[in-house]
């Protein structure tokens, strides 16, 4: 890990959950920011940069990974975010509450199409067709896919349920690590899982 000072670092974005992530394995190791020089590019054009030796590591997703796996001799994990920081929720959904008051029924019906999708789409009785989806919406081969809604893939929720924990710590990392320029806690103020609650009565029926 202490190679990594002087070296030439990937992030999708400063701030973002996996540059938080990376940044904090790094404090961990007593190496500051001023250590090593930060790259901001996309995630696809991560791969092709640390291949022709523009970066010398990246942040990578589950659709990248599995190509740079295949090359063991070349390529090696040096750390998850979950090594890093734990389990982390890297997207949910956020409304205005005026928003949710005036259009709540619609929402609980988005939140129950959601919930049913979801669950259809990580039964493994439906992996096939649920590939075939997949491959038909990103134009990609199905061979490519083979990581979607598997244990390589990120977790999918079948209740929608948000890892509050983990945003909060999230959050608090933020703030340590100088992106956020002060603390918020989200319970109770921010957080209303009653939506889904909702939803997921109609489909469960408890």
């Amino acid at each position: 890990m202490e190679d990594i000072k002087g070296k030439r670092i990937a992030t999708n974005a400063i701030g973002s959950a996996s540059d938080a992530a990376m940044r904090t394995m790094f404090r961990k190791h007593g190496i500051k920011d001023a250590d090593f020089t930060t790259v901001e590019t996309n995630f696809a054009n991560m791969p092709a940069m640390l291949d022709g030796g523009k970066v010398d590591l990246i942040g990578t997703l589950p659709q990248f990974l599995q190509e740079l796996r295949s090359h063991p001799n070349k390529y090696r994990v040096l750390f998850t975010a979950n090594d890093a920081v734990g389990p982390t929720q890297a997207v949910l959904w956020g409304m205005r509450a005026e928003t949710i008051a005036a259009h709540r029924p619609v929402f609980v019906d988005f939140f129950e199409d959601h919930i049913r999708a979801v669950r259809w789409f990580i039964d493994p009785n439906n992996r096939e067709e649920a590939l075939d989806i997949l491959a038909g919406v990103t134009k990609l081969p199905k061979e490519s896919l083979g990581f979607a809604f598997s244990k390589d893939d990120f977790y999918h929720s079948p209740d929608a349920r948000p890892e509050l924990d983990s945003v909060q710590r999230e959050i608090d990392e933020a703030v340590k690590l100088g992106v956020l320029p002060q603390r918020v806690e989200i319970r109770p103020k921010h957080v209303d899982l009653s939506l889904i609650e909702e939803a997921k009565k109609r489909i469960d029926g408890k």
